[in-house]
């Protein structure tokens, strides 16, 4: 068999390439995480397939992080549980970047927010809403951590809940700087409470929604009759936020499958704009504007695809009721 040659420089030029389209990829993929959080109720067959469908689908190449408690039983009568199962290895299945802690593995003393319940509320519904925020900072540390592994850093992030099942889209790259959904106000005004559920948009603005409340609890509870209520107390933390409500749903899952259905009932409504509120803390995007009679589903989908409707000279007719949930 005769020698054979090989054109060095014929084989290094397609390598370069390849190694250049690696490079440029690699600095056009997406710079955005999605955060999520909390106990994984019906994660598998309920809320995995949602998060899937309405979440990943719509926020292509973003890094996934999570965090989640090691409990394998809950009992809530409030939501009619009573040891139902929770299969936290269950998130695995969404990513592999998870922090699970110990149920007592918590560095906050429960005990020194009791005093601030009110508003109906239980101190076991304290107690979780300090778990949550807990299960919320861990996430947005395993991000950090993620960051400091990959030597990079996310400039757009999602936070979202492990037990809710998602139904219209989550879109974390379009351009919100802090948006929120458009449900869940309590008394349907955001300007005094706001869904405090789910987030998306620049990283300092979703940094201050996912660590700031411990810092800032004590504060508010001090200037609010000794009170800490989680959707007034959003309301304040974000009161020089610029946000921006979404037509977002998703449903509340309990562990023992039921899904509450009508959780997205009642989405606020924004005065015409001649009723435009002074306040800059709540800028209303166009998308939020869905009618509170309609299912709220079908109206974010007819909003996608309807057109901007034109001007006209005509007074717009002013009505000063809001929706009810």
């Amino acid at each position: 068999m005769g020698r054979q040659f090989f054109n060095i420089a014929a084989m290094r030029a397609p390598l370069l390439v390849a190694l250049g389209a690696f490079a440029a990829a690699a600095d056009n993929a997406p710079n955005c995480a999605l955060l999520f959080f909390g106990l994984p109720k019906r994660f598998k067959d309920i809320v995995l397939p949602s998060i899937r469908s309405e979440i990943l689908a719509h926020s292509p190449g973003c890094d996934v992080f999570a965090h989640t408690y090691n409990v394998t039983t809950i009992t809530t009568a409030r939501n009619g549980e009573d040891g139902a199962a929770i299969h936290p290895d269950e998130v695995f299945a969404l990513t592999r970047d998870v922090v699970v802690d110990a149920p007592d593995a918590l560095p906050h003393d429960l005990e020194h927010y009791h005093p601030y319940v009110g508003y109906a509320w239980k101190t076991q519904q304290m107690d979780n809403m300090i778990k949550q925020w807990h299960s919320i900072e861990r996430a947005w540390g395993a991000m950090v951590d993620g960051e400091r592994r990959a030597g990079r850093r996310y400039e757009r992030v999602g936070l979202f809940r492990l037990d809710v099942k998602y139904v219209t889209p989550v879109r974390v790259g379009d351009g919100a700087v802090a948006a929120v959904p458009n449900f869940g106000h309590n008394s349907n005004d955001p300007k005094k409470a706001l869904n405090d559920r789910a987030f998306y948009g620049g990283r300092a603005y979703a940094e201050l929604w996912a660590t700031a409340r411990f810092p800032q609890a004590d504060a508010y509870a001090a200037s609010h009759a000794n009170k800490l209520h989680s959707e007034r107390f959003m309301a304040w933390l974000l009161r020089d936020v610029p946000v921006e409500l979404k037509p977002i749903c998703f449903l509340r899952v309990r562990a023992t499958g039921r899904v509450m259905q009508r959780d997205c009932a009642g989405a606020y409504k924004p005065p015409s704009p001649t009723q435009a509120s002074t306040n800059p803390t709540i800028a209303l995007a166009q998308s939020a504007r869905l009618d509170p009679g309609a299912n709220p589903l079908l109206a974010a989908e007819r909003l996608s695809e309807a057109p901007t409707p034109k001007p006209t000279p005509k007074p717009m007719s002013i009505s000063s009721s809001s929706a009810s949930e």
